[in-house]
């Protein structure tokens, strides 16, 4: 009995000295050194969930020029129809994924007195003979969700820049 005791003690011994030197070597292969990550991403491969610029061709498809012609109109529903703009052209824009889209973009809009009547306060228009060939700058931004209920499917932001 005593010989299986001291048997069961040196194989212990044993099996725990394997086990001591295993843990000092691996089979794992050593993890490769990385570059430092840098701030810029390669085109086509945008950080998730990240905002990025947009390329002329995004700029203009009809889905971003469907958004901006939408915010021409939510622009319009502020001046409580008194005033239409006109698109001139957009500088720059961005889009970024979130719960849908949102796009950022500068544009450059023409306003045209749309005389709807006397709840319209004097315009920019009847001030001045040139006044409606001024363009104005807009900051303006759009949360695109589609599968919501129409009323609710963008979401507008407009702060003019050149005022």
């Amino acid at each position: 009995m005593q010989s299986l005791l001291i048997l069961l003690a040196v194989f212990a011994l044993a099996k725990g000295g394997l086990a001591c030197a295993a843990k000092d070597k691996t089979t794992d292969e050593p993890e490769p050194e990385h570059e430092p990550v840098s701030d810029s991403r390669p085109t086509g491969r945008p950080m998730l969930g990240g905002r990025r610029p947009m390329t002329t061709e995004e700029i203009a498809h009809p889905d971003f020029q469907s958004v901006v012609q939408k915010s021409l109109v939510d622009l319009k529903n502020q001046s409580n129809g008194c005033m239409e703009y006109d698109l001139v052209e957009i500088k720059e824009a961005s889009k970024q994924v979130v719960s849908g889209l949102k796009y950022h973009w500068k544009m450059t809009v023409r306003p045209r007195s749309t005389q709807a009547g006397s709840q319209c306060p004097v315009s920019d228009c009847q001030v001045g003979v040139d006044a409606c060939k001024m363009h104005h700058e807009y900051k303006s931004s759009a949360w695109v969700r589609p599968w919501l209920k129409d009323e609710e499917t963008h979401r507008f932001t407009h702060v003019r820049t050149d005022a």
